[in-house]
C-alpha cells in the first residue's frame, strides 16, 4: 500500500510500542501485534505503552487492526498482513483526565541520550523553566543527568490526545 513518506514516518514510531515477542515465542496477547486505526488516527500499545500517532488517516484501515510487516519511509509503503486475533482494548480509559502535576518542553534527542543504557529512571521535575533531573542505574553504577527545558518556537501547543 502506497503510504506519505510522513505517514511511513508516523507508523514506524507508532509501531515501536506494539507487543513484539522473542523469536519463537507466542505474544501474550495478539491483539497488542498489531497497530489499531481509528478514521484518522493510528494506535499501538504493548500494556506498558501507548503510541498515538493524529490524522493518520489510512481510510481502507479505518476500524481494523493490523499487523504491518514492512514500513519504507524511503518508497513511502507499507505491507499489511494479518488481522491479529481479538478487539483492540478501549485504550481510552487509560489516558488521564486530570490536569498534569507538571509539565515540561525538552529536546527528545538529549532526553534519549539521558536515558540510553538505562533499564528504570527517576524523573524530578520542579517547574516548567527549572532543569529536569534523571537518576539511573548502568548495570549497578548510578547515573545522573541533568536536561534543561525548551523555550520559544518549541513552546507550541502540542496538547493532542487519542479519543
Amino acid at each position: 500500500m502506497l503510504i506519505s513518506k510522513l505517514q511511513a514516518k508516523m507508523l514506524t514510531w507508532v509501531s515501536r510500542a506494539k507487543e513484539t515477542p522473542a523469536k519463537g515465542k507466542k505474544p501474550q496477547r495478539e491483539i497488542l501485534t498489531g497497530v489499531h486505526f481509528t478514521d484518522t488516527d493510528a494506535i499501538s500499545a504493548d500494556g506498558f505503552r501507548l503510541f498515538a500517532a493524529k490524522d493518520i488517516a489510512l481510510p481502507e484501515l479505518a476500524g481494523r487492526t493490523v499487523e504491518l510487516t514492512k514500513i519504507t519511509p524511503n518508497t513511502a509503503s507499507v505491507d499489511v498482513t494479518v488481522e491479529p486475533e481479538g478487539t483492540f482494548p478501549n485504550y481510552a480509559m487509560i489516558i488521564p483526565k486530570r490536569e498534569p502535576v507538571a509539565t515540561v518542553y525538552v529536546n527528545a534527542d538529549l532526553l534519549r541520550d539521558a536515558l540510553t543504557e538505562l533499564k528504570a529512571v527517576k524523573l524530578l521535575i520542579y517547574g516548567e523553566h527549572d532543569p529536569m533531573e534523571v537518576y539511573g542505574k548502568i548495570e549497578e553504577q548510578p547515573v545522573y543527568a541533568l536536561i534543561m527545558p525548551m523555550c520559544g518556537k518549541y513552546l507550541e501547543p502540542m496538547d493532542w490526545k487519542p479519543s
